[in-house]
């Protein structure tokens, strides 16, 4: 049986992606070692695979993916770049050289930010695929600038444009990062290469996006490795205890579930300004948030845990105020949950435009939004039928997927033919 190496940074939504994935592939008997964050041990026991933690791979904690001080522009987004995929490859390949030393796997699965695997393979490693747990960016030369939220050109003047601003953006503007990309490869015994850091986070034996072609803009072309599994949805984790108010959410509506996802540190960037639009309203207001103080006083009607597993909570969800974060959107919509996003971060604004362009949502474009207008998006998409059937519409596509033995069979076709899986 075919043996797979899964590695997975330990943000919550790429560990649970890992979670399902390698709990697939357990149980259609293939080994699996998941290396990942110490943290998650215990969800590799779940998942039934071999737990090996990071040691040389540095984690986001370790190494935040943040400008210096006073930077801005691209040369802002170069470091961040740079820390975020080339810093941490030296690392990553290491761990996986490793690894592969007493584990002799056919495939190498990563998720999207990954420059390792790539380079692991070019050193005599195994063929890699990757398990994208960001919105599909940049995939075509063609695609509209990132973090914009911009659809794809019609126009064949549209399509030139792009092309000239990817090349302009990639070989330009960041050429800094580029140059980092090329001494990595070089400190690796490795030749420069054509390719840019973007064009190398993409497989070309096999490259997994956890959603269904509904959810995404048409191309003109995508490359042919390219495959929409559907979303990989977790269960309810074993260890969640429900909060004392859990039995509210059965008899109150509406119930509005609020989130800043994983990556949001700043409460007032989403939450307090979704609190303090929703306020003394009518209907529950439950609220995910860390680290809230426990002398502060809440509105009535609104509930609030540290953490709550959306498998929980979205089933009883009306709407779900969200920053955009890419797995919370797709479990709202696994479960037919129409939403209002406003958030800045990395891929959250080409969420939010995803979530309007299908119909399924309100997208405020930016993060901090004012109270009236929060309000006023969380009642159009409560009031207005045709967000919650738009997101059941989208949560059809989702259940006839299955995601799961979809990406499991994609998987075992790499590993026993070795080419592309077109």
């Amino acid at each position: 049986m075919p043996r797979f190496l899964l590695s997975t940074m330990p943000a919550l939504g790429s560990a649970a992606l890992g979670h399902v994935l390698a709990g697939a592939l357990v149980e259609r008997g293939h080994e699996v070692v998941w290396h990942t964050g110490k943290e998650h041990e215990s969800l590799a026991a779940e998942a039934g695979a071999r737990f090996s933690p990071f040691d040389r791979t540095l984690s986001y904690a370790g190494l935040p993916p943040a400008p210096d001080p006073g930077e801005r522009g691209f040369a802002a987004v170069s470091t961040m770049m740079r820390r975020l995929l080339v810093d941490r490859a030296p690392g990553q390949v290491a761990d996986y050289e490793t690894i592969l030393s007493w584990f002799d796997a056919d495939v190498l699965i990563t998720d999207g930010h990954c420059l390792g695997a790539r380079l692991t393979h070019e050193r005599g490693g195994p063929r890699w695929a990757v398990l994208n747990e960001t919105a599909l960016i940049g995939i075509s030369p063609e695609d509209p600038p990132h973090g914009l939220g911009g659809l794809p050109p019609a126009t064949l003047a549209g399509r030139l444009r792009n092309r000239a601003r990817t090349f302009a953006t990639r070989r330009i503007a960041l050429r800094s990062l580029q140059a980092a990309y090329r001494d990595c490869r070089a400190g690796m015994g490795l030749p420069p290469g054509r390719s840019t850091v973007f064009d190398a986070l993409v497989s070309p034996y096999l490259h997994m996006q956890p959603t269904c072609p509904v959810f995404e803009y048409s191309r003109r072309r995508l490359p042919p490795q390219l495959h929409f599994t559907g979303p990989l949805q977790p269960g309810v984790p074993s260890d969640f205890m429900p909060p004392p108010w859990w039995d509210e959410l059965r008899h109150s509506r509406p119930v509005v579930h609020v989130t800043q996802g994983t990556n949001g540190s700043d409460p007032e960037e989403l939450v307090w300004p979704a609190v303090r639009a929703l306020a003394e309203r009518a209907g529950l207001v439950v609220v995910t948030m860390p680290g809230l103080e426990p002398d502060v006083r809440l509105p009535e009607n609104v509930r609030v845990a540290p953490y709550l597993p959306y498998q929980a909570v979205l089933p009883h969800a009306d709407v779900m105020v969200t920053s955009g974060g890419y797995s919370g959107a797709q479990l709202a919509l696994a479960n037919g949950v129409p939403m209002v996003v406003a958030g800045s971060r990395g891929d959250h604004p080409e969420v939010g435009a995803r979530i309007a362009w299908a119909g399924a949502g309100i997208w405020l474009d930016g993060s901090r939004p004012a109270p009236d207008r929060l309000a006023a998006a969380v009642d159009e998409v409560l009031s207005d039928p045709r967000y919650r059937e738009n997101a059941v519409r989208l949560q059809a596509h989702f259940q006839a997927a299955d995601g799961p033995a979809t990406a499991a069979a994609l998987l075992e076709r790499l590993a026993r033919g070795g080419a592309p899986v077109r």
